[in-house]
């Protein structure tokens, strides 16, 4: 029964490592696009082919992925509500630079359709990006105190 439980803990620590992975790939594309929307903006704008490269990076990460992950049992009730709301605004998102990104015209995307969605695609790579951390701390924590608890139940193995 211990071993059992020991391969579950296992089991349910991969999980978490998983998720933890899959949230810093929403954070790292959220920072890489907001920098390059904000850039692309301003007075030394990256390349248009930069933009869309970033955006392409960012449209990768699965919102259906990430949904699957909230509906995991090893992840608590709050964390699986902040991962599903998480991935809604990452597929409202990821709508709104794809928009952005399909008015190029021979290989630019202009300026004023990046200025048009610049606030509000702003403010919700912010959220992205502070959702995906708290949430990624919250799991973390959960998989040291498995980690712990796999430990105690290895040394109580090693007592018998």
């Amino acid at each position: 029964a211990a071993l059992d439980l020991l391969h579950r803990i296992e089991a349910d620590t991969e999980a978490c490592i998983e998720a933890r992975k899959m949230l810093f790939e929403v954070r790292r594309t959220a920072v890489a696009l907001a920098g390059d929307i904000n850039a692309y903006v301003g007075n030394a704008p990256p390349a248009s082919a930069h933009l869309k490269e970033t955006i392409a990076a960012f449209l990768v990460v699965s919102p259906r992925e990430l949904r699957a992950l909230a509906e995991r049992p090893t992840i608590n009730a709050e964390d699986q509500e902040k991962i599903a709301s998480t991935s809604f605004v990452l597929s409202i998102t990821q709508q709104v630079a794809s928009d952005v990104a399909a008015q190029a015209r021979d290989g630019v995307i202009p300026r004023e359709a990046v200025e048009a969605e610049r606030a509000f695609l702003s403010t919700k790579l912010a959220g992205l990006f502070t959702l995906s951390s708290e949430i990624a701390e919250d799991l973390e924590r959960q998989e040291e105190e498995m980690r712990a608890r796999a430990q105690h139940l290895r040394d109580e193995a090693d007592a018998f």
